[in-house]
């Protein structure tokens, strides 16, 4: 969202969206944070769990609020997110469809000369450090890193999606239960509905191949005083 006054904006929300609804995929909740960049900004990560048509009962929504009076008042290069010139935000599991966005509706950007453009992304964790120099300019971060080609990295996880793990073997057979390796564990998602598959404790490999988990060599090694 870019400002030309303290007033306007382009439009009442700027939003991206994307959608793993239908997938195996979920965003990490414990590897990804909400980012946002700018001062006198509220940003937000929005979404649903059914996709974007989701009712209201289905909308989720969490976000974080940044403050900075000048440049100077911001954070120094490489400061944690902690509201000045830049905030980040956990996000929940078993998200969908989710997307940044920003409260401009009746907002007043009241830093709009020298910080023009917000700037709210779900990436890594880790992945951004603060500069003040992101501040300045018109789209000028946003030119640097996705005009670029470098992108904002997420970090996805992955789950089989018919179920929680089988409770008896006949719902294994029913289902196409995936841990086909002997000496293989079903874990359940942490991250919406699922399971994964482990090879059991003394046991490595790929469980999800017949035979794939092998028992693992323990060699016992003595040390020798000569």
């Amino acid at each position: 969202a870019c400002y030309a006054s303290s007033a306007t904006s382009p439009s009442p929300t700027a939003t991206f969206a994307f959608s793993l609804v239908g997938t195996p995929f979920r965003v990490s909740p414990s590897r990804n944070r909400l980012t946002v960049v700018g001062c006198s900004a509220l940003g937000l990560v929005v979404g649903t769990a059914s996709g974007g048509g989701g009712d209201a009962d289905d909308l989720y929504a969490t976000g974080c609020f940044t403050y900075c009076a000048e440049l100077n008042a911001a954070g120094a290069d490489g400061a944690p997110c902690a509201g000045a010139g830049c905030c980040q935000v956990p996000i929940s599991p078993d998200i969908p469809y989710l997307g940044a966005a920003f409260r401009t509706g009746n907002w007043t950007n009241t830093a709009w000369r020298f910080n023009p453009c917000f700037y709210a992304m779900v990436a890594e964790d880790g992945w951004y450090s603060f500069r003040r120099r992101d501040l300045v300019g018109v789209l000028a971060y946003y030119n640097e890193t996705v005009d670029a080609g470098r992108g904002v990295p997420v970090v996805i996880d992955w789950a089989v999606r018919d179920g929680w793990c089988p409770a008896s073997a006949e719902e294994r057979a029913r289902r196409k239960y995936a841990c086909v390796s002997g000496n293989s564990d079903c874990v359940n998602s942490s991250n919406g509905m699922g399971y994964t598959c482990n090879c059991s404790r003394g046991y490595e490999g790929n469980p999800y191949l017949a035979g794939g988990c092998q028992g693992m060599c323990k060699c016992v090694m003595a040390k020798i005083k000569l």
